[in-house]
């Protein structure tokens, strides 16, 4: 049930991120050298819940020039995401 929740909400990330961009599913498919459909049918397992290859997700990123990160909870086992630069914070107060 955990692996489910973690693809829906990497999906609300991923979807967020690109409705924010003002990108479309073609215009990212293009970016990343692959099709439409590969776009569209990666994207529809994550909202399903259903896990990608890992290799895709990171090739989104590098794309996109971003990174979805998620931490897991230990009072709960939710994940929850946090930004980049949300990490970044801390490591500069634990300077």
């Amino acid at each position: 049930m955990r692996s489910k929740n973690f693809c829906k909400k990497l999906y609300s990330e991923i979807d967020l991120f690109l409705r924010e961009k003002k990108l479309n599913r073609y215009e990212v498919a293009e970016k990343m050298g692959v099709s439409k459909q590969n776009v569209s049918d990666n994207l529809l397992k994550l909202k399903d819940g259903k896990p990608v290859n890992l290799g895709w997700i990171l090739k989104l990123e590098e794309t996109l020039d971003t990174i979805f990160l998620f931490l897991k909870s230990e009072k709960n086992g939710n994940y929850k995401s946090v930004s980049y630069t949300h990490l970044r914070a801390h490591e500069t107060l634990a300077n």
